[in-house]
């Protein structure tokens, strides 16, 4: 890239939901993790919000989702891992 040249905005919001009551799962916190660590990296340039388990509550996702298209982004990405 080029000296002084700004790279475009990208906004990211990543969730993962292993915590369930009723039917727990084993690797969707993992995967966010992961995902939210890939897309961070330089060459992706991602500003990235993670929420899991707990912290993605109905209330807490409906903001986080919302914050994430008021920015003034240029690309965004969305990724959930959970209970469908």
């Amino acid at each position: 890239m080029a000296s002084g040249v700004i790279p475009p905005l990208r906004a990211a919001l990543v969730t993962g939901i292993d915590s369930y009551p009723s039917q727990p799962l084993k690797v969707c916190t993992h995967d966010a993790k992961e995902i939210a660590a890939a897309i961070s990296m330089p060459e992706y340039g991602y500003s990235t919000t993670t929420l899991l388990n707990e912290k993605c509550t109905r209330k807490s996702l409906r903001s986080a989702l919302e914050s994430l298209f008021r920015s003034a982004a240029e690309a965004y990405f969305f990724y959930f891992s959970g209970h469908g």
